[in-house]
């Protein structure tokens, strides 16, 4: 059980208080128990201890995502990935937290447009996000919202034409495109 790996680890660092692996275990024992908190504490000192301890950064962004601190998570995963680029983990995780980060945006830029529909330039936020998640239907409905605010109109009207390129409808790419220009 997680309380016993605690208490074992526990006692490990107790002998050997420099033994990394020892509290990186702890830490994913906190985690596995269900207390985040001390999960982030005992990953923010193995950082301390070593800088370029991949695993502890790891350990630290999934500790922020569960204390729904998307962006942390986000931040703190790219600096495990920038240790080890090549850990299937590490980049299985910074997707995984990115894309949640994506998804939270989403839904909270939609209640915004919800409560206040005129504001044009959320609809082209909202869309910039969906082009991230490569939803490009729901991108071009957004846009089409959006270029009712003649200030972001032709920036646009630039990205409806690029997505329609990339669909392979260069009728409409070439429509949008000259929409830019004037």
């Amino acid at each position: 059980t997680a309380a016993a790996v605690i208490r074992r680890c526990r006692e490990i660092n107790k002998l050997q208080p420099e033994f990394l692996p020892a509290r990186l275990v702890l830490g994913r024992a906190f985690l596995v128990s269900g207390d985040a908190q001390r999960a982030a504490v005992e990953a923010e000192g193995l950082i301390a201890t070593d800088r370029n301890y991949s695993a502890a950064y790891g350990l630290l962004g999934e500790a922020y995502f569960k204390l729904k601190l998307g962006r942390k998570a986000v931040t703190v995963l790219g600096q495990a990935l920038n240790l080890d680029p090549y850990n299937p983990q590490a980049q299985e995780s910074y997707r995984l937290a990115k894309e949640r980060d994506v998804d939270g945006e989403i839904e909270n830029l939609a209640a915004r447009i919800v409560t206040d529909h005129w504001r044009h330039a959320l609809h082209a936020d909202l869309a910039k996000l969906y082009l991230q998640k490569n939803q490009k239907e729901a991108a071009i409905r957004e846009f089409q919202l959006a270029a009712k605010d003649q200030s972001r109109a032709g920036q646009v009207y630039n990205y409806l034409g690029t997505i329609y390129r990339s669909l392979g409808r260069f009728d409409l790419a070439e429509a949008q495109f000259g929409r830019a220009l004037e």
